[in-house]
């Protein structure tokens, strides 16, 4: 039977696509700059990716001891690299990123704790932008701009309507 397919050929490929299926999904993503930008109101974080990557796929949280991190799973980094090019002032006070198996953490210690923090995905880049936000009691602490006044304001009148 010279027309019959080959039944062992033909479970070898399907196990060889099903292998490739399941490995598709697993790739890992690289870090490639971590920036910080200080706010009157808190700090954002821009992470930069070789590939897009899901706000999903971050998860973040405050420690009891001014640590905050981010754990981004399915991403790999050169921790050495980070350490190197990423620069930071006050209020971060240190930074650490740490590569395990399957995830990159990134710690940051501040001089100040984080109320709250949101992560959002920048459009059309491989970027996700972390705001963390300080209390609403900083600010008191934050300059407000001068009041305007409005004494020498004139209204029209039916006339210059």
């Amino acid at each position: 039977m010279r027309g019959a397919p080959n039944i062992k050929a033909l479970s070898y490929l399907l196990v060889v696509f099903v292998f490739f299926l399941t490995q598709v999904g697993k790739t890992q993503n690289t870090l490639n700059d971590i920036r910080f930008k200080s706010k009157d109101n808190g700090i954002i974080v821009e992470f930069d990716f070789e590939n897009t990557i899901s706000a999903d796929s971050i998860y973040s949280w405050q420690s009891d001891n001014d640590w905050f991190y981010f754990t981004l799973h399915n991403v790999t980094s050169d921790t050495l690299s980070l350490i190197n090019k990423t620069s930071y002032t006050s209020p971060i006070l240190a930074f650490q990123p740490i590569i395990n198996d399957k995830t990159t953490q990134i710690g940051i210690r501040l001089a100040q704790r984080v109320e709250s923090f949101e992560l959002y995905k920048k459009n059309k880049t491989n970027s996700i932008n972390a705001h963390l936000h300080y209390s609403l009691e900083k600010f008191n602490e934050i300059p407000m701009a001068s009041t305007v006044s409005y004494t020498h304001l004139t209204l029209p009148t039916n006339r210059e309507v």
